[in-house]
């Protein structure tokens, strides 16, 4: 899948919309803890907003999948872009 490929290849926006894409389960089977784990590692993260996004994500699910979304968040750390920079 391309955006997975650019995803894991730090490409922010690609990391946003596969996000997305497992939140909605367009063109692939919705998965949650997915969602959770690329949207944290995206460069959107940093918006105030996406905080609010990321509960919600979270708020219905079981105990055992906000574990999962935890654990693959830490994995997908390695894809995440840490040379961005920031702007107040």
């Amino acid at each position: 899948h391309w955006f997975t490929k650019a995803a894991k290849e730090r490409a922010e926006y690609a990391q946003f919309l596969i996000a997305q894409m497992y939140t909605e389960g367009l063109g692939t089977k919705r998965d949650i803890p997915q969602a959770y784990a690329w949207f944290c590692i995206s460069a959107d993260h940093r918006l105030e907003q996406m905080e609010d996004v990321l509960a919600q994500l979270l708020w219905h699910t079981s105990s055992k999948e906000k574990k999962r979304a935890l654990a693959l968040t830490a994995e997908f750390q390695r894809y995440a872009n840490n040379d961005l920079i920031e702007y107040d």
